[in-house]
């Protein structure tokens, strides 16, 4: 689908999601809030004029949209405040942070530590067990743009991709 990392860091055309492509991000099945380990990846909505970068630009976007929806979910319970750190490969793509920036309408901060999900687990833990955690959130800040005028309806479409893909085994 791409050469170089620098193909898809960038996309000239809108938001995929806007042009009624999406990508199903549940390669090992889809966890909160659907909780169905059989479900699996897939793209829609795609044709003879869908190219690799539609694809990709989806993919992105797909994983984005998932994160929003967990984060909507987490947020009935225990609503966040902090920015949101990330880390990991798809963190090193700018298109995929503005959009998960402009999606959640939430500060990233892409971690420039290597390991952010074990120092997470451990600020979990204590937590649980009434002791502070310092730990100092460093990296690179991306900040939201104005929500997008059709955020609902992204959320709106990616669960529909979802739905729509649900009754396919």
């Amino acid at each position: 689908l791409f050469s170089d990392f620098a193909e898809i860091d960038a996309f000239d055309a809108p938001a995929a999601i806007d042009r009624g492509i999406a990508f199903v991000p549940a390669l090992a099945g889809l966890a909160c809030p659907h909780w169905d380990r059989s479900a699996r990846g897939a793209w829609l909505g795609l044709s003879l004029d869908s190219s690799p970068a539609d694809m990709m630009q989806a993919l992105l976007e797909g994983v984005a949209l998932r994160m929003g929806e967990v984060a909507g979910a987490l947020q009935e319970t225990a609503p966040l405040s902090a920015p949101v750190s990330i880390d990991g490969g798809m963190a090193a793509n700018h298109y995929f942070c503005q959009f998960l920036a402009d999606t959640l309408q939430r500060e990233i901060i892409v971690s420039d530590q290597p390991e952010l999900t074990a120092i997470g687990a451990a600020a979990l833990a204590a937590e649980a067990v009434g002791k502070p955690f310092d730990f100092r959130r460093s990296g690179r800040r991306v900040l939201p743009g104005d929500a997008p005028s059709g955020r609902a309806e992204r959320f709106a479409a990616a669960r529909q991709a979802i739905q729509a893909y649900g009754n396919f085994r």
